[in-house]
């Protein structure tokens, strides 16, 4: 996949959701490239730096949530892999050399289409193989994202800021 930037919404309202989305990234000056996805909820996008886009946006989340009525997530992705256990601890691995020994981190995990294993189960493999830094739910300086679409998982490191759930705003 070429998405770095996953946008959730409601299937049922797709039109408008898509013209709410296209609303905020014009309020921040981001014309994203809107990708193809198979799946009905979930916008994949291009845009550069993502990170960036997705902070910019949750500071105008914290302006005016109103705007934000359609879609629910913002997430940048870093790197794409195959849904396969195996593939995603790699990618977990990979991204978690990011965390220091002294950073609190937690992995957040949202699944779609997928329905091997229960969530403390993928959790738990998934969190097994980060050797550096503290758990810390409540006040994480590091969050490990885990996307699973299906057949792929979008892995990220990112930084409390860098993700926009508009329920926990």
């Amino acid at each position: 996949m070429e998405a770095n930037l996953i946008v959730s919404y409601d299937p049922v309202h797709g039109d408008i959701a898509r013209q709410s989305a296209e609303a905020v990234f014009s309020e921040i000056g981001v014309r994203p490239r809107w990708l193809d996805s198979e799946y009905g909820g979930v916008f994949l996008l291009e845009v550069d730096h993502p990170k960036q886009v997705v902070s910019e946006l949750r500071n105008l989340c914290l302006e005016d949530k109103e705007i934000f009525n359609w879609t629910y997530h913002y997430v940048p992705v870093d790197r794409w892999v195959p849904s396969e256990i195996g593939d995603m601890q790699e990618a977990v691995r990979s991204v978690a050399e990011g965390i220091g020994e002294n950073d609190m981190w937690k992995l957040d995990l949202t699944r779609r289409h997928y329905h091997q294993y229960q969530d403390h189960e993928l959790i738990l493999k998934l969190t097994e193989v980060v050797n550096t830094g503290e758990v810390d739910l409540e006040k994480p300086e590091k969050i490990i994202k885990v996307e699973i679409i299906g057949q792929h998982a979008g892995i990220s490191l990112l930084e409390p800021d860098q993700l926009l759930i508009l329920g926990k705003i």
